[in-house]
């Protein structure tokens, strides 16, 4: 592994002890809900903001990873201060309210931790481009993944998602143009990752996502929701147009007995056959068993 520069060390360290601070601050915010009386009113911590500004933070400010736990931190600590100041009347929190700000702050912290893996990859463990996974341990990966699931673990599907037409767009929209897609791309395939799954940089114009303990039918369905996220995202063009974009996806899930190319090149043949039968598509990889040979997820 790469060693981590001082630099992106101490970036790790506040983002660890960033983490540290939320869930201590949210043991103290719902004791003061729950019991005023006793217990002093919980502030949230604004560290998140103050560390994705910081000058010296190493260079992802506007990374996907970063720009969805950014959205989360303003979402948590505006739903906690409404919640505290209900509260403040003398008012018990209504139980919908409450539950959904738990389940906004236990996304958070999760998202906190899914970027606090990636800094500590080191330096090239993180796509600048994407915030996704840097492509050079991707093969690793699946291999220990494939081991694992030889030894009796989970199970796991990839997607492997490409950008329809970038050759086209990067034409229209020059290199900057092109890279805000990719990144808006990356963000938007970010949105329906779980706190266990993995995305990586694969190709130029393709991204890898990692499902853990999905079987093909749910993968496929995991990868029509993405297919849809990206046709329902914009993107800010340096010319400031907005435009929009398309992906076709190839799903493939780990059996046994399959090895680390076998899985690559099953999405990247399913998703050459998105492209070839109209793009904008999802299609399942086929392999032996001939019920599985209706690939296609429809369009919706």
């Amino acid at each position: 592994m790469t060693a981590v520069p001082p630099d992106l060390r101490a970036t790790l360290e506040r983002l660890s002890g960033l983490i540290d601070t939320h869930l201590d601050w949210y043991g103290r915010w719902v004791r003061s809900l729950f019991f005023p009386a006793t217990s002093p009113k919980a502030p949230p911590p604004d560290g998140f903001v103050e560390w994705a500004q910081a000058p010296d933070r190493h260079p992802i400010a506007d990374q996907p990873a970063v720009e969805r736990v950014a959205f989360l931190h303003a979402d948590v600590h505006a739903r906690a201060l409404a919640l505290s100041l209900h509260a403040g009347s003398g008012r018990p929190p209504r139980e919908g309210d409450f539950t959904e700000a738990t389940t906004r702050f236990d996304e958070m912290i999760a998202q906190m931790r899914r970027l606090e893996r990636a800094l500590s990859l080191g330096l090239y463990g993180i796509d600048p481009q994407t915030g996704l996974r840097a492509r050079f341990g991707l093969r690793e990966d699946l291999v220990t993944f494939l081991g694992a699931l030889e030894r009796g673990g989970k199970t796991f599907s990839i997607v492997i998602g490409d950008v329809d037409r970038m050759r086209k767009l990067n034409g229209r929209h020059g290199q900057a143009g092109g890279d805000r897609i990719l990144r808006a791309a990356a963000l938007a395939l970010g949105r329906h990752l779980g706190p266990d799954d993995e995305g990586y940089r694969a190709g130029d114009d393709a991204v890898l996502v990692c499902l853990h303990g999905a079987r093909l039918p749910d993968a496929a369905r995991r990868a029509e929701r993405m297919r849809q996220e990206v046709v329902a995202t914009p993107v800010a063009l340096p010319s400031g147009h907005v435009g929009r974009m398309t992906m076709s996806f190839g799903v493939i899930e780990a059996v046994k007995g399959l090895t680390v190319d076998d899985l690559l090149l099953g999405a990247e043949t399913a998703m050459r056959e998105a492209k070839s039968t109209g793009r904008n598509r999802v299609v399942r990889a086929r392999l032996a068993e001939p019920d599985e040979v209706e690939a296609n997820v429809p369009n919706g």
